[in-house]
């Protein structure tokens, strides 16, 4: 797909994301979050809260938490800390 066009952006990164969770196929969507990462994309709430249930979903807390904090450290955390406070949840928030 990149041969043929624009470079897939956020929400083409997304939906190819929520799409391999799905599917049960959570390598390759952490394989593309790799991949988008490191073309300079940043990921957003959604991105985290597809993956953290993808990664959930197949049993793996603890890889879901790793790659929370992964986010958390990669942009200081303000998706996850914006994601708590929409979620009423502004306690873990200050955590």
């Amino acid at each position: 797909m990149l041969e043929n066009g624009p470079p897939p952006n956020l929400v083409t990164n997304n939906t190819f994301i929520q799409c391999c969770c799905l599917s049960n196929d959570v390598d390759k969507a952490l394989h593309i979050f790799f991949t988008m990462t490191s073309h300079g994309i940043t990921s957003n709430r959604g991105t985290c809260c597809i993956l953290v249930h993808g990664l959930c979903k197949r049993h793996l807390p603890r890889d879901a938490r790793k790659l929370l904090e992964k986010m958390f450290r990669d942009d200081n955390g303000v998706a996850i800390i914006r994601s708590l406070c929409l979620n009423r949840k502004v306690g873990s928030a200050l955590l």
